[in-house]
């Protein structure tokens, strides 16, 4: 499995990340997902109760919502799939064996190696483009801050690059340098990050056709931010609607109001 690592200016394979570990790690499995009966590897629920626990309580995480997507991606073959923050990978497994290219980043190196054991055994390494680096507005230096028993709420923090498990960050431009996709659906979920990876992305909206975006909102809703990401992703023609299968639209200054997940769905005609 390839993994992708910004560093000194330049991309490199990172050969060692996925390698160099000797952790016995637990087996879930996704059932009744739209791909079928997947195994995927987790944390232990006492360290990760929300993602791994669900999967290992109830075979699943997100279950609707990656329905959701996944029917997207069924009906229009030619959108691929960015998975921002990707942890153990449900949505870029799914979304991976439904035989679509797949660019998940993901910058957590206990998430890195289990989702790259899990894309080897299901045979969909070949599929994804995996990214460790954090995404920012600009090339910096971040901690990633853990919380205990919510391994998915890591967050990152701005560092003078001077702290251990200091990491560089790039930006959403840098990665389709890398990985130039042409249509996409995008999940986004990074613990309030949202805006800093939108402002360091406007070359990939003006040569990506982003027809929605899964983002998590419930950290916006009394954000200084909530205005400056609607201002970003309206000025492109995306939207807020609904996470469900007819979305509806959401008033778009009553952004205290939304759910804690929303949709934003390009009224664009999709580019030729």
């Amino acid at each position: 499995m390839k993994v992708h690592k910004y560093l000194n200016n330049e991309w490199i394979i990172d050969g060692n990340i996925c390698r160099n570990t000797d952790e016995w790690f637990i087996t879930g499995i996704l059932s009744d997902g739209p791909q079928g009966t997947l195994p995927i590897y987790v944390h232990s629920p006492l360290a990760d109760q929300f993602v791994s626990g669900n999967i290992v309580r109830e075979g699943g995480w997100e279950r609707d919502y990656v329905s959701l997507i996944h029917g997207y991606l069924l009906n229009d073959t030619s959108l691929d799939f960015v998975d921002i923050g990707a942890n153990i990978g449900v949505y870029t497994l799914t979304m991976a064996k439904l035989g679509r290219q797949v660019i998940a980043i993901e910058p957590l190196k206990p998430n890195i190696q289990r989702l790259c054991r899990t894309l080897e055994d299901n045979r969909v390494d070949n599929r994804v483009t995996l990214i460790t680096n954090p995404l920012s507005d600009s090339r910096t230096t971040v901690v990633m801050h853990e919380q205990f028993g919510n391994i998915g709420g890591t967050h990152a923090r701005k560092t003078d690059g001077n702290v251990p498990g200091t990491l560089d960050t790039i930006t959403l431009d840098d990665v389709y340098k890398l990985k130039p996709l042409k249509r996409v659906i995008i999940k986004m979920d990074v613990e309030s990050y949202e805006n800093k990876v939108l402002q360091g992305g406007k070359e990939f909206f003006d040569k990506v056709d982003v027809r929605i975006i899964l983002m998590e909102w419930v950290q916006h809703k009394q954000s200084k931010d909530a205005r400056a990401i609607i201002s970003f992703l309206t000025e492109r023609n995306l939207y807020p609607y609904t996470v469900q299968y007819i979305p509806l639209p959401l008033e778009l200054y009553y952004f205290a109001g939304w759910p804690n997940d929303v949709f934003w769905i390009n009224k664009n005609p999709p580019m030729t």
